[in-house]
């Protein structure tokens, strides 16, 4: 599992700051005009990650022993067990060995890549596709915080590459991916999340909800993702949903806000703007984008900690920048939830915002921000169409490029009857 690496822009710049006797420090943000790589659509807000059969032990159950088949006359069975590890994983799995048995014994799963060893690998056989289905990745590497894990993952490697030459390998980790070779290899974050500990109870694992505090950091972490989009170009996460109904944490940490997801999807442009680079050992961190079709520009901007900071954004390189925009906040407390008891105590709240070539922000502690502002200017401008008598001889639109043609043609269109 990748825990959260706030990886670097790829801009220029330095990061500034104002310092005013009896107020605190300002960070100065100068966004770049010129666009330095296109976003992938896909990079987030599109793909989560599922855990299939959920394995045979963190969800141990008669249903996920479908795909696994007991060798030699040997059973496996799911039982309850009289000492369970934790009150959370109650079941273990029973491997029965018959008095009998002779040569080699034990249980397998050969996966879904063609092979007709049991009832799942065999169907697509039946359905008359025998053939193997063509994989270009395979994922190896969750939950690889142990110190064995550089031994197990050359062990895997290396077997799997002998036998399966065709296979492209990716792996979860905690690199930094502005410092990844820019040599045309690509790359998905296959799985991420923020792990915090419960204030009340320290020594057992996350909260029961998932908190403001955590999804900063995955917040923080997202702005890296959009940075280096030009490398990486999707990523998945990892819990997305929750059972509300099992108490506790079975798989380790609880998923996040999904609203913060919600505001990275819906404020994203399809090019990223340099900007200045955030401190290495800072808490504000933030990415911008720009829609190339309308001229949008949306600054993420996340406070990872406690106390309020405030920013001044420089955009004096674009020609034009709107005087008003919009906001999407969503902040809270360390602690605050989202629970069935209380749905709403995290949610992003839309506002105004003063903005133009300069404008100042004050970013309130644990927030996510999302500020959108347009860098085409608004032009009202009357065309005049005199050969339509009955028609409004002036027509007044607003549009962000090519503002009178627009407006002759739609006025055409309306004393046409289109």
């Amino acid at each position: 599992m990748s825990f959260i690496s706030l990886a670097a822009r790829l801009a220029t710049g330095l990061l500034a700051e104002l310092r005013t006797p009896g107020r605190r420090t300002a960070t100065t943000i100068s966004v770049n005009s010129t666009g330095s790589h296109t976003i992938p659509t896909i990079l987030y807000g599109q793909m989560f990650e599922h855990s299939g059969d959920g394995g045979l032990y963190a969800k141990c159950n008669s249903c996920a022993l479908v795909p696994w088949v007991a060798r030699n006359g040997t059973d496996i069975a799911v039982i309850e067990e009289t000492n369970p590890v934790s009150s959370e994983l109650p079941n273990s799995l029973q491997f029965i060995v018959q008095s009998d048995a002779t040569g080699s014994v034990g249980f397998s799963n050969e996966g879904y890549r063609g092979y007709s060893l049991n009832r799942e690998t065999a169907l697509p056989d039946f359905l008359g596709h025998p053939e193997s289905f063509t994989l270009s990745y395979v994922e190896i590497g969750n939950e690889l915080r142990v110190q064995m894990a550089c031994i197990l993952w050359g062990l895997s490697a290396w077997g799997l590459s002998a036998r399966f030459p065709d296979i492209k390998w990716f792996a979860n980790h905690t690199f930094y991916y502005d410092g990844f070779e820019r040599n045309g290899t690509r790359y998905m974050e296959g799985e991420y999340a923020a792990h915090v500990s419960d204030p009340n109870d320290p020594g057992n694992g996350s909260p029961p909800y998932p908190t403001v505090q955590s999804s900063t950091g995955e917040a923080a972490f997202m702005t890296g993702l959009e940075g280096n989009s030009d490398v990486v170009f999707a990523a998945c996460y990892a819990l997305l949903l929750q059972n509300v109904n099992i108490s506790g944490n079975v798989g380790g940490h609880t998923p996040t806000l999904i609203s913060f997801e919600y505001l990275f999807n819906l404020n994203k442009g399809d090019e990223y703007l340099p900007s200045t680079l955030p401190a290495h050992n800072g808490t504000l961190y933030w990415s911008i984008s720009r829609s190339s079709s309308t001229g949008d520009v949306y600054i993420k901007l996340v406070n990872t900690a406690g106390s309020a900071s405030d920013v001044i954004f420089d955009l004096s390189s674009f020609s034009s920048v709107s005087d008003v925009g919009s906001l999407q906040l969503l902040t809270g407390s360390e602690t605050t939830s989202n629970s069935p008891e209380t749905p709403n105590a995290a949610i992003p709240v839309t506002s105004s915002i003063t903005t133009g070539s300069t404008f100042n922000y004050n970013v309130p502690g644990y927030s996510i921000s999302a500020i959108t502002l347009n860098t085409r200017g608004t032009v009202e401008v009357a065309c005049h169409q005199e050969r339509y008598g009955e028609f409004d001889a002036s027509i007044h639109a607003t549009h962000s490029s090519d503002t009178c043609g627009q407006a002759r043609k739609l006025s055409t269109q309306y004393a046409d009857g289109a």
